[in-house]
């Protein structure tokens, strides 16, 4: 049970930050959204095979993925900041410069861009959201980003659809590209890290700083050393997993849905978007109920704080299981609800996931241990859209895909059910706290 009655102060504005954090990712995930829509398009005018998409799909995450470790280690040394403050701009320019290159070369050549310069979006995220905010309101405030990349996609579909019928694919580079430069202007006017924030009260400081916001210092030893001893954590290792294999799915219903809604299902595209749009938003609402406030809930009432969260991942993932049953049919309004059952469960796993760096990672270290996390995630990025191409050049369908979906999915509810030992944070000196399960849970304090 918590040990003492938890004070609020009177001003909130970690909230505003968190809220900060939830657009950067909705309009970062819009750049992910905009090629899916418009994939189908854009292969119609330049001949390309359902391969060739495939690797264009993966090409941004590619080069997301090779980003990550760097990234974490420059995040954790330069500080939130400037990495996304720089980050916005340049990834900003790189989609709407989409809208004006044509052919398969130059548009690869921007997605590689794109993806390099994206790279800190999510362990940038986590970092500033372990840094404003205590343990307790963890939960919610990582469904804030978490959840804004489902809401992306819902409202990204219908967004892009409406920007491709006004004017054709690139339409949907130029609307996307001017709504991120748009919120690059606002995150340099906003964002600080909170030590040095003029509008956060000293009040509201004390209090994130009492119930376990991590402090924006540097890491104790050296980084590089530090990270290695990281790489063999079992913890780490278990959550890894548990996020790659929630990735598989998530990153075949970024890139492909809407293509499997109007070839499998026979939806075209204006009512299509509906159809697409109706899982992502049953996955926001489940995270941000799910996965933040009542998880939330549950600690401060005094739950066990690792029970509480393994038992969410664990069947979070079991829900999304439900994968399982997409090749059973092709009526659009059952394929619908497995798949919202589904991105519903997987997107409870994945907020709480998302919290777990921000607790297990020593000081300073928030962002290599989200980047070792994000790039295994992004193999999966990378090998679903391609897995997924071919397999419908060779079958003409994305049954035996869904397939592959649901076994990645139970693999990870094992990883997070056996390797994944408590959820406390990581001792660099013990021993004991990175090969075996710590003997005692620590409060939420």
């Amino acid at each position: 049970m918590m040990k003492e009655k938890i004070i609020r102060p009177t001003n909130n504005y970690r909230w505003r930050i968190g809220m900060l954090i939830g657009m950067g990712i909705i309009v970062s995930y819009l750049d992910k959204v905009n090629i899916s829509v418009a994939g189908s398009y854009m292969a119609k005018e330049f001949d390309w095979s359902n391969a060739q998409l495939g690797f264009l799909f993966s090409a941004f995450f590619a080069a997301y993925a090779i980003m990550m470790l760097p990234i974490g280690i420059i995040l954790d040394k330069i500080g939130v900041k400037w990495v996304m403050r720089v980050g916005t701009l340049i990834w900003s320019i790189v989609t709407l410069m989409t809208s004006f290159v044509g052919g398969f070369g130059g548009i690869l050549t921007m997605r590689i861009i794109l993806g390099a310069t994206e790279a800190p979006s999510y362990p940038g995220s986590a970092k500033a959201i372990g840094n404003w905010f205590p343990l307790h309101e963890r939960g919610l405030a990582t469904s804030l980003f978490d959840g804004a990349a489902k809401f992306a996609n819902a409202i990204g579909i219908g967004l892009c659809s409406w920007a491709i019928i006004q004017w054709g694919w690139r339409g949907a580079f130029l609307v996307t590209g001017l709504l991120n430069l748009a919120f690059t202007v606002v995150y340099w006017i906003m964002y600080r890290d909170p030590s040095n924030h003029p509008k956060l009260s000293k009040e509201e400081y004390e209090y994130m700083k009492k119930y376990g916001a991590q402090e924006t210092e540097k890491s104790e030893g050296g980084i590089i050393k530090n990270f290695l001893i990281l790489t063999r954590s079992r913890k780490v290792w278990g959550v890894t997993i548990g996020l790659m294999a929630n990735g598989f799915t998530y990153f075949l219903m970024l890139t492909w849905l809407p293509s499997y809604m109007m070839t499998q299902l026979n939806i075209d595209l204006s009512t299509s978007a509906l159809y697409v749009a109706t899982p992502w938003i049953v996955a926001t609402i489940s995270e941000l109920l799910l996965a933040g406030w009542f998880l939330d809930k549950l600690i401060i009432k005094g739950y066990s704080p690792n029970k509480v969260r393994k038992i969410f991942l664990v069947v979070g993932l079991l829900f999304g299981a439900i994968i399982f049953l997409q090749p059973t049919t092709n009526n659009p309004i059952l394929a619908v609800t497995y798949l919202s059952i589904a991105l519903g469960g997987l997107a409870v796993s994945s907020g709480v996931n998302w919290s777990i760096p921000t607790i297990i990672a020593p000081k300073g270290m928030v962002g290599s241990v989200t980047s070792f996390m994000n790039l295994f995630n992004n193999l999966m990025a990378v090998s679903a859209p391609i897995i997924t191409g071919y397999l419908i050049d060779v079958t003409g369908n994305f049954n035996s895909v869904f397939i592959i979906a649901g076994v990645f999915i139970v693999i990870g509810a094992l990883s997070y059910s056996f390797l994944l030992s408590d959820i406390n944070p990581i001792n660099l000196e013990k021993k004991e706290n990175i090969s075996t399960p710590s003997k005692e849970e620590k409060s939420v304090h």
